[in-house]
């Protein structure tokens, strides 16, 4: 909870006091996607909701398919204060979209059906297309972090020769955000692929929240504290 509100704190100040800079505005969307995922991940753990607003719980799933393209054209505005956002920016968003679509039908289910569902889950008896749709959020995420790290690594030999100063702090505020993203991500997948095989995993469920908490708090810390960074 304390990671989520961090969040909300920090993408205020992105859409607010730094917002004059584009980069930081896919920042604060990504951080704010962040703290909903952290705040989705705590009410549905909580029983008497899965119960009672099953539908609810289900108005925020899929949020990590938003991570990776976030994270990826903020890392390339960032080293391209040049790049705009065009038209085909939105086919990265594409998977969330199907993730949305496809899950649609479970707003037709009744309260009960639904409450069953997450029941199963929290049994580690998850139906299939979970599992799959689990993967995929896995796989969409470990790709845009390398795609990112290759975006990163082609402005790095770009400048190396003729960077500043605050250009060696961007450099290294960067390469930490989107290295210790891709750890996050590599985590996950790794779950991803045990769940697959049937591994309970489910008393490792609060791994990827806990590490979302100290990426969230890590950006602050950076961000505020060297706010030449944001600006």
């Amino acid at each position: 909870m304390l990671g989520a509100v961090q969040g909300f704190f920090l993408a205020s100040l992105l859409f607010t006091k730094y917002r004059s800079h584009l980069a930081n505005r896919y920042l604060g969307f990504l951080v704010l996607a962040y703290s909903l995922f952290i705040i989705n991940f705590l009410l549905s753990g909580i029983e008497v909701l899965q119960r009672d607003y099953p539908h609810m719980l289900m108005i925020l799933s899929g949020l990590p398919f938003l991570f990776g393209p976030l994270h990826m054209i903020y890392v390339s505005r960032l080293t391209d204060s040049h790049l705009k956002f065009a038209g085909v920016h939105w086919y990265h968003f594409l998977p969330f979209i199907l993730y949305k679509l496809f899950y649609l039908q479970v707003f037709f289910l009744s309260k009960e059906d639904l409450y069953a569902i997450f029941v199963q889950i929290d049994q580690n008896d998850r139906p299939f297309h979970i599992i799959i749709s689990s993967l995929m959020i896995s796989i969409v995420g470990v790709v845009y972090m390398s795609i990112a790290l290759v975006v990163f690594k082609r402005y790095s030999n770009k400048i190396q020769n003729v960077y500043s100063s605050l250009d060696r702090v961007n450099l290294k505020w960067l390469r930490f955000f989107t290295n210790a993203a891709l750890f996050v991500w590599t985590i996950v997948l790794l779950q991803s692929i045990l769940s697959t095989y049937g591994i309970d995993i489910s008393p490792f469920y609060t791994v990827v929240p806990l590490l979302t908490s100290i990426f969230v708090y890590a950006t602050g810390y950076i961000g505020i504290l060297k706010s030449e960074i944001f600006e």
